[in-house]
């Protein structure tokens, strides 16, 4: 028989006056002389067993009474195709029909006779959206299934080449994201070569060098490198004009000058006091020194200057050294510039493989390849450590670093850069109490050099220890070639309650500690 609200009410009001009466004729359990005591011998609460009526107490009487519960109060009518039913004067009603588990693509059609629902696709091709993802455009309903095409975020122009743009299933927006690790760039201008993405950062890669040629005597002929497009650009000298020389075998290239004599392309001269960049910052100026090289002068003494350290502030000039102290709420556990040399690191040269703490030398750089041009942090002794044609297997330990009773979180910083041969890999590592744990390395088989400092900040808090170290270090990927010639430089290790590169620069760690 078909249910209906009538008969459901009226046999509900029976039920109830039937269930107050049995009530009221039952004897009522002996309480505690502490509960509070009523003036009806039994529980109305529990005499009344209906969504819309609730049993009180008449403290007139003293026995119970039925009444309408709360308008509002929700109860379930006994209908399947109602939901959300509430209370209104007693009655159970106002329910919505039931929707099925209806969307844009289907549509629920409920059956109160054999109490279920039944969906129905609507027509193809029908708009939809697609829930909880607002990067499908052009939605359209098929076979009952709302599909569309993922939302394009190829930028044009590209931002960078290191970067990728993805859409934000949240907001449909599309956004910036570093990507295309591995894949070439040029972030330094087409006149470098072998520059590859890494963590968003074109890095790596050789420079484009001048190319230098006399086809007459009566001028000097200078090949370079447009950086707009790597294109070759000539360049002529009249006999006697300067041009940059083709040697300066142990000298800095800077305090070296070129005159075109007798049609040859160029003969080099010192230019002994002149003034030089390379060993200039802050706090230091250079001037060329007699053997070539670019020599530091301390100056601007009390000036601020740039640590290039983010964990410190109002930073000065003192006797060519620039230093400031600690931001607060900064705590350094542990901190090294090389200047007192190795400091407590401990090289290990299993084969054969020169680990120092020393300043880059033009020298060094012309007959062994690569280095920095100088240090890290601008000072006057320059130093780094560095490691020149390394092997594999060879590393250089930190001395022991107690982070036991580090209550904050620990950031472990440092500057690098690496000069790769064949099938290397530069590497850092921590030792976490019982194993090494890798940080950072790089990729194998990246034939690069990197001429610029990058930082590394890596979070090593779950490593800290009572006898936490760092380990920098060379590794190849078949021990038996020979890799003679790749170059690994470090400079200002920090371990610190919070990473001191600054924002935005550092490199993290890409094996992620495992």
């Amino acid at each position: 028989m078909k249910k209906t609200l009538g008969t459901l009410a009226g046999a509900t009001l029976v039920a109830l006056v039937a269930l107050v009466a049995c009530a009221q004729s039952t004897d009522v359990a002996a309480t505690d002389s502490s509960a509070i005591v009523s003036p009806c011998k039994e529980d109305c609460s529990k005499a009344i067993a209906n969504d819309c009526f609730v049993g009180v107490c008449d403290t007139a009487t003293g026995s119970c009474k039925i009444q309408p519960a709360t308008d509002g109060t929700e109860c379930d009518d006994g209908f399947f195709c109602t939901v959300g039913e509430t209370c209104k004067a007693g009655v159970c009603g106002n329910g919505k029909p039931n929707p099925c588990g209806s969307n844009d693509c289907l549509t629920g059609i409920c059956n109160e006779d054999q109490d279920r629902c039944q969906l129905i696709a609507r027509p193809d091709e029908t708009p939809c959206s697609v829930p909880d993802n607002l990067c499908v455009v052009g939605a359209a309903c098929k076979a009952g299934e709302c599909v569309g095409t993922p939302k394009s975020c190829d930028f044009d122009p590209n931002i960078d080449e290191c970067h990728v743009g993805a859409c934000n299933p949240k907001t449909g927006a599309c956004e910036l994201s570093p990507g295309n690790d591995g894949e070439p760039c040029h972030g330094n201008g087409f006149c470098f070569h072998n520059q590859t993405c890494l963590h968003g950062t074109c890095v790596g890669g050789q420079s484009t060098a001048n190319w230098w040629y006399s086809t007459d005597k009566s001028v000097c002929h200078i090949l370079s490198c447009d950086p707009k497009d790597g294109s070759r650009v000539e360049k002529t000298v009249p006999v006697g004009g300067e041009c940059v020389p083709t040697t300066a075998s142990g000298a800095n290239l800077e305090c070296m000058t070129g005159l075109c004599r007798d049609g040859n392309i160029c003969d080099t001269v010192i230019k002994t006091g002149a003034p030089c960049t390379t060993a200039a910052d802050d706090c230091t100026v250079g001037t060329c020194a007699e053997n070539g090289s670019c020599a530091p002068t301390a100056t601007n003494e009390g000036a601020a200057c740039d640590t290039r350290d983010f964990c410190t502030m109002a930073s000065t000039c003192h006797q060519g050294t620039c230093s400031g102290v600690l931001k607060s709420g900064v705590t350094v556990y542990y901190k090294t510039d090389f200047s007192a040399g190795f400091a407590g690191w401990t090289p290990k040269d299993e084969m054969h493989s020169p680990w120092a703490v020393r300043p880059a030398t033009s020298i060094e750089r012309q007959q062994n390849g690569f280095e920095p041009e100088r240090d890290h942090s601008p000072s006057p002794d320059g130093n780094m450590l560095l490691c020149k044609q390394c092997q594999p297997g060879t590393y250089a330990d930190s001395p022991p670093i107690d982070l036991e009773g580090a209550s904050d979180r620990v950031w472990l910083t440092l500057w690098r850069a690496v000069k790769h041969v064949n099938d290397s890999s530069a590497y850092v590592s921590v030792f976490d109490g019982t194993k090494w744990r890798v940080v950072w390395s790089t990729p194998f088989g990246d034939a690069s050099q990197d001429f610029t400092w990058y930082p590394i900040t890596v979070d090593v808090t779950r490593f800290k220890n009572a006898n936490f170290k760092i380990r920098v270090g060379i590794d190849v990927g078949d021990p038996q070639q020979n890799n003679y010639g790749t170059s690994f430089f470090v400079d200002d290790v920090i371990v610190a309650s919070q990473s001191c590169a600054p924002p935005g620069t550092a490199q993290g760690g890409s094996n992620g500690g495992n």
